[in-house]
C-alpha cells in the first residue's frame, strides 16, 4: 500500500479527483490522507508519507530523503504569495511591523525572507491570517491559496506581491511554490507508475473541469464555484502536468538565491523524476 497525501485546497483536490474517486485505473492500493501544507511538510521531514504535496522550501531541507516528481507542482506565473495589511503600509515599513505567516516551512515564507524581515513573525494556519489582520492582532499577513484573489473583498491592501520581487531576479522563470515528492528509497518502477498516475489524473481534471470542480468544492472554504475554478486553474495546468526545463531551472534558481542569502545550507542536491 502506498500512502499519498495532498492538502485540503481546491487545486490539490481538483488535481487528485480522478485518482481519489477512481476515475482512472490504479494498479495498487492507496492510503490517502488530507492535511494542511505545514502538517505535510513536517510529516515529510519525519518520512511518514510515501508521496506528498510539499513546499519547495521543505524539499531543500530533506532532499536526501525524497525525489521531486515532475508532475503535480504549483508554479506562479504572473502571481504568487502576497503581503497584505489593513492600514496603508509600504515595503519599507515591513521591518518595523508584525507579520502573520502560514508556517515557516512553506515556500511563501522562504520567498518572503529572501526579500524582507519583519520585526516579529507569528505562525498560524493560513485560513486565520486575514481575520487576524482585520482584528488588528498583526499588522501584516503573508497570504497563500485563494486569499491571493479574495483579500480586497475584506478591505485589505496590497503591500507587496512577492512574484514581482521574484520576476526581477528570475528572467521570466516561473515561481516554484509547491511540488509532489516521493520517497527516494521506493522502487523505481513504483515511482514511475505514481508519476504516470498523477499526470493522468491532471489531464482528466483539465478535460473534465466541471466534474473535478464539484469534488474540489469540498474544500471551497465558503468561496463560490467561479472563484474556486479560477484558483484551481491557476495552479493546475500544463505546467502542473510537466514542469518542463524552465520549471526545473526555477527550482534550482530559488535554491541558489536562498543559499546566497544564507537561508539554506550548501550541499543540497535536487533530483527530479
Amino acid at each position: 500500500m502506498i500512502k499519498i497525501c495532498h492538502t485540503p485546497d481546491a487545486d490539490d483536490a481538483f488535481m487528485f479527483h480522478a485518482i481519489v474517486n477512481k476515475k482512472i485505473k490504479v494498479p495498487f492500493e492507496i492510503d490517502f490522507c488530507v492535511e494542511d501544507i505545514e502538517t505535510l511538510n513536517k510529516k515529510a521531514i519525519s518520512m511518514k508519507i510515501d508521496v506528498t504535496a510539499a513546499s519547495v522550501y521543505t524539499y531543500f531541507l530533506i532532499s536526501e530523503k525524497y525525489d521531486i516528481l515532475s508532475a503535480g507542482g504549483s508554479f506562479g506565473e504572473g502571481y504568487g504569495p502576497i503581503i497584505v495589511s489593513k492600514k496603508s503600509y509600504n515595503e519599507n515599513d515591513i521591518k518595523n511591523l508584525v507579520i502573520a505567516v502560514p508556517g515557516k516551512l512553506t515556500t511563501s515564507y522562504l520567498i518572503y525572507r529572501i526579500f524582507y524581515e519583519a520585526k516579529e513573525e507569528i505562525e498560524m494556519n493560513f485560513q486565520n491570517i486575514m481575520d487576524s489582520i482585520i482584528r488588528g492582532d498583526v499588522d501584516l499577513g503573508l497570504l497563500i491559496h485563494e486569499g491571493q484573489d479574495t483579500y480586497k473583498k475584506y478591505g485589505l491592501k496590497l503591500v507587496s506581491n512577492l512574484y514581482d520581487n521574484w520576476s526581477k531576479l528570475a528572467d521570466n522563470l516561473p515561481l516554484p511554490l509547491g511540488i509532489n515528492i516521493i520517497r527516494r528509497d521506493l522502487d523505481k518502477k513504483i515511482k514511475l507508475e505514481i508519476l504516470r498516475l498523477i499526470k493522468e489524473s491532471i489531464l482528466y481534471a483539465l478535460n473534465n473541469k466541471e466534474e473535478a470542480l464539484k469534488y474540489a468544492m469540498k474544500y471551497a472554504r465558503g468561496n463560490d464555484e467561479n472563484t474556486i475554478l479560477n484558483f484551481a486553474l491557476k495552479y493546475v495546468n500544463l505546467r502542473t502536468y510537466d514542469m518542463g526545463e524552465d520549471g526545473k531551472k526555477s527550482i534550482n534558481l530559488l535554491l541558489k538565491i536562498a543559499q546566497e542569502k544564507k537561508l539554506i545550507k550548501k550541499g543540497v542536491k535536487i533530483n527530479i523524476i
